[in-house]
């Protein structure tokens, strides 16, 4: 709790989902596509937390499962969180 007349500070959080593209062998490095499909990106990494995480996502690519991968930004930092197979058709 804090006095009305003391600032607050917030952290901005956005959360997207990306569609997985590519993951390079050699470093983890996630090709991720927009929602709108205009843009792309490299410069994610599987991600390491939750422990065991970067081989599901690796296991159901592998297995040509389209995939949606949800992104969450706040405070300059970029995570990929979550993980879910895409059901929508195309």
């Amino acid at each position: 709790m804090q006095p009305a007349s003391a600032p607050c500070f917030c952290p901005i959080i956005s959360r997207t989902e990306y569609t997985l593209v590519d993951i390079a062998e050699e470093d983890g490095f996630l090709t991720l596509m927009s929602e709108s499909g205009d843009e792309t990106r490299e410069d994610l990494k599987l991600p390491v937390y939750p422990e065991g995480m970067d081989l599901e996502i690796s296991t159901a690519f592998g297995e040509d499962k389209q995939l949606l991968l949800t992104v969450l930004k706040s405070m300059g930092e970029e995570q990929v969180i979550s993980w879910k197979e895409d059901t929508t058709e195309a």
